[in-house]
């Protein structure tokens, strides 16, 4: 078998291999789906995203004449020396290869069998390392790192130059042939994607990815970015094909996004759930399963801690919530009012007067730490239409005596109040009370 054949043989097993592990084929499409808001009240709207990335950060999808370049990777240094051999046979002896004494005899015995441990390793030479260039007998002569060529002509070459080494990917030498990653010649050598046809010529598949999102029951589509359209069940984009994205010196990977509206007589407390996929000329994959929530109020944090000293009470609160279809607020020019109460007790009613949410971005606005009693701090952050996350600490307070364990709890903004129900869960031997649904 000549040079050229041998090479074939050879980086064509390991490139067949490769197109199934390729960061290009068709498992390296990832989908993302998230929801911007979450709860979403009946009639409320829902804003899903998706995003489109690539496995490790590579994107794209092998087809055609998969044929990558090469690279220069940084690994550990080793000795040049090869190891030595015992070869030959019971007629002819054994003799040492590859070894400091070529060529001596390595067989004990009649009739002679081989002794390795006869062959002396010879001297070679660090390639790479803080030794590189020196002379070793074994890779423990070698400490440090080298670089190599990989996916190349002269895979496995040293690519590294100068002290301390440094890559050099031009030292790589590109294979000259690739293999047919999709259609009826897969497998074969080829040199340009023109040596690979589609498994239909008539009808090719479209490049690119094309992502579907089927409308989740309960919902109706309103409108998509990135020009994706609805055929009344599906939601469904055209990405191009992925270029390297989502991981430092690379632009970000596509990001699609779709609204809903939530049925006005959808039940609250209730799951929504959605999933997504992705089909390319290699294949197809889904996105992860998302379950939205119908509500108003998704509470992240609630803790009422009581002191043995009067007046040195506190409440913890971080919830997001959404206003009613249709409601807006305007938190730096309306009051703002938290009331914690049961039954029968009012524990706590603390408030914020206009201007008191100051602005501190377009979308958050702020009440900074104050040493008064009542709300210390406080800040109110839009995340989505409609949608906002609100983070709050009071303390000095006298909380009123809790009788159950069953609270409820408003939100007054202006003119709008909401409200909802809270389990609460015993801590600290009756000092502390904290909302079971904690994330």
């Amino acid at each position: 078998m000549t040079m050229q054949g041998r090479w074939r043989a050879g980086w064509g097993a390991a490139t067949l291999t490769a197109l199934l592990a390729w960061p290009g084929g068709a498992q390296a499409v990832v989908l993302t789906l998230a929801n911007k808001v979450d709860p979403v009240p009946p009639g409320g709207t829902a804003v899903l995203t998706i995003r489109v990335s690539g496995g490790g950060g590579a994107g794209g999808s092998a087809t055609g004449c998969f044929n990558p370049p090469p690279e220069c990777v940084r690994g550990t240094a080793g000795c040049t020396a090869g190891a030595p051999a015992c070869v030959g046979n019971s007629f002819t002896g054994f003799f040492c290869q590859n070894a400091a004494n070529e060529g001596a005899n390595c067989g004990i015995g009649d009739p002679p069998v081989p002794d390795p441990n006869l062959c002396v390793r010879g001297s070679g030479t660090c390639s790479g390392g803080i030794n590189a260039g020196f002379p070793c007998t074994s890779e423990a002569n070698c400490p440090g790192l080298s670089y190599v060529c990989i996916r190349a002509f002269n895979t496995g070459a040293i690519c590294g130059v100068g002290i301390p080494q440094a890559p050099d990917s031009t030292l790589c030498v590109a294979n000259p042939e690739g293999y047919c990653a999709s259609g009826p010649n897969f497998g074969e050598a080829c040199v340009t994607h023109e040596d690979c046809p589609s498994d239909d010529e008539e009808n090719p598949v479209e490049e690119g990815t094309v992502v579907k999102l089927p409308i989740p029951p309960g919902m109706t589509f309103v409108n998509a970015d990135k020009n994706g359209t609805s055929d009344g069940l599906n939601v469904s984009w055209l990405v191009p094909p992925l270029q390297p994205c989502g991981s430092a010196g690379t632009p970000q990977c596509p990001l699609l996004s779709a609204e809903f509206i939530v049925d006005p007589f959808a039940l609250v407390g209730t799951n929504i759930q959605a999933q997504a996929s992705g089909t390319d000329p290699t294949g197809t994959v889904v996105s992860n399963i998302l379950e939205l929530t119908i509500g108003t109020f998704r509470v992240n944090r609630l803790a009422m801690t009581y002191s043995n000293r009067d007046g040195r009470d506190s409440v913890a609160y971080r919830v997001f919530f959404t206003l009613d279809p249709g409601a807006t607020i305007s938190p730096s020019e309306e009051e703002f009012r938290l009331r914690i109460e049961t039954a029968s007790t009012t524990i706590t009613d603390l408030g914020i007067p206009p201007g008191g949410f100051l602005r501190s971005s377009a979308t958050a606005f702020t009440k900074f730490r104050t040493p008064d009693p009542g709300i210390t701090t406080a800040s109110l952050r839009e995340v989505g239409p409609s949608h906002y996350l609100l983070r709050l600490r009071a303390r000095k307070l006298d909380l009123g005596t809790l009788d159950e364990l069953e609270i409820a709890v408003s939100l007054t903004l202006g003119d709008d109040t909401i409200s909802h129900l809270v389990s609460l869960g015993v801590r600290g031997g009756g000092k502390k009370f904290i909302d079971l649904d904690i994330d």
